[in-house]
């Protein structure tokens, strides 16, 4: 009966290492996935393209083809929170040109600040974030949280399209 028992034994541990290693060589053979292009995604969920744009967004455009420096700067500047805020902008339907939106509001800064107490890569003003469940105290101000302030730009961004008959240009 021990000698049963030992053979049972030794035929699941055959099994299981047989088992492990087909696993193991099927992972292996596997393509490995092409690293995602964040902007070329970005490029792939433009919803608002209009046919003429207007005479202050050319001129943003054109200040910027004028300095591809400043650019490049804010690209970099964007790279810690660009893919977040894509990523929540996909899951929530919404345009992935929003996720531009922190580039013109706090050139992507979490920590800006404005004259009009707007803060954060959002710039959200004290009482829209309170309106939109943003904690706002003595120590900690989630208007400079990129993860909540970010939920709350989509809901507020959903709200205003809403209000305005799905019409992102106004």
């Amino acid at each position: 009966l021990e000698d049963q028992k030992l053979e049972d034994s030794k035929q699941l541990s055959e099994q299981i290492l047989t088992t492990e290693s087909e696993e193991q060589a099927n992972i292996e053979q596997q393509e490995p996935e092409a690293p995602v292009d964040l902007w070329q995604r970005l490029r792939d969920g433009f919803e608002i393209t209009p046919e003429k744009l207007p005479y202050t967004a050319n001129k943003q455009l054109n200040r910027y083809l004028k300095n591809p420096h400043n650019l490049n700067i804010l690209f970099k500047r964007s790279t810690p929170y660009l893919f977040h805020v894509t990523e929540q902008l996909e899951n929530a339907n919404l345009p992935l040109e929003l996720a531009l939106l922190p580039i013109v509001e706090s050139n992507y800064d979490p920590l800006a600040y404005s004259p009009s107490h707007a803060v954060g890569l959002w710039q959200f003003i004290p009482s829209t974030g309170k309106s939109l469940g943003l904690r706002r105290d003595r120590w900690y101000d989630s208007r400079r949280d990129v993860i909540y302030s970010t939920q709350a730009a989509i809901t507020y961004l959903k709200q205003l399209n809403k209000r305005f008959d799905n019409d992102w240009l106004l």
